[in-house]
């Protein structure tokens, strides 16, 4: 319960942050139509929270404490510096993420609980929470089975969800960072300019900058793009209207939009 309360409280403050940050410097102007979509976007992040709640055991803390209380897991078995572990553990699963963000774009299967994230046609702070429920599952089972094999630390793989909930916020949302700022960290840091070219409705420029938080991997393996501002966001044959939830939900089941 205290886990649940403190990553909400993280989430909440981050939220706000990022919501005013874009309302006061905008990157794209009239990008919001918050009154048309944020309903849509939040109503997923509720429906999300209640499925994790039940999910429980599932969940990567979750199975974080279990892989402890059973010995298992990498770091269960191996006596390592607590500093090395902190530093494998966020850097594989930093990579487990990518490697699932690769997957449910070249998938078929995953790419339909995928797709509704990407039909959003304005990325704004809540196209950071807009995850279709089917999606959360697959990502949920795909982190736990990572933290089980790596046997990370609870405190380790609660501080990585919190950074994982506040680096999605702060990468779609509609905020112009200062140009120092973007030079100094755009390299390094994955930022809300340089993921947006992962949303370019150009599904041969879409297909590249998977990563959530850093760089490194999609420069390791070769998917990192530097492109021109995308004129359209968002994917060719989604829902007629991405901003209700109803069309949102049934999305997996009623199209297979193009990537």
């Amino acid at each position: 319960m205290a886990d649940a309360l403190t990553r909400f409280a993280a989430f909440a403050a981050l939220f706000a942050l990022f919501a005013l940050a874009e309302t006061l410097a905008p990157d794209r102007q009239g990008a919001a139509l918050r009154a048309r979509r944020w309903p849509t976007n939040l109503a997923l992040v509720a429906i999300g929270t209640g499925l994790a709640r039940l999910m429980g055991p599932v969940s990567a803390v979750g199975a974080a404490l279990w892989a402890e209380q059973a010995g298992v897991g990498l770091f269960n078995t191996l006596d390592a510096p607590a500093w090395a572990v902190v530093i494998v553990c966020v850097l594989a699963l930093d990579l487990g993420l990518y490697l699932q963000h690769r997957a449910l774009h070249a998938v078929p299967l995953l790419w339909r609980l995928h797709a509704p994230h990407h039909a959003d046609r304005h990325l704004d702070v809540t196209t950071g929470v807009r995850f279709h429920p089917g999606e959360l599952v697959v990502s949920a089972v795909w982190k736990a089975g990572v933290v089980a094999a790596l046997g990370a630390p609870a405190a380790v793989v609660a501080a990585f969800e919190i950074a994982l909930n506040g680096f999605s916020l702060f990468t779609h949302a509609n905020w112009r960072l200062p140009a120092a700022a973007q030079r100094a960290i755009g390299g390094v840091i994955v930022t809300p300019r340089t993921h947006r070219l992962h949303h370019d409705r150009d599904a041969g420029r879409a297909s590249g900058n998977y990563g959530f938080s850093i760089t490194l991997w999609d420069r390791v393996f070769g998917t990192w793009r530097v492109a021109p501002e995308p004129v359209r966001l968002g994917i060719e044959g989604g829902p007629d209207d991405p901003a209700r939830l109803g069309p949102t939900l049934a999305q997996p089941l009623t199209d297979a939009p193009a990537r």
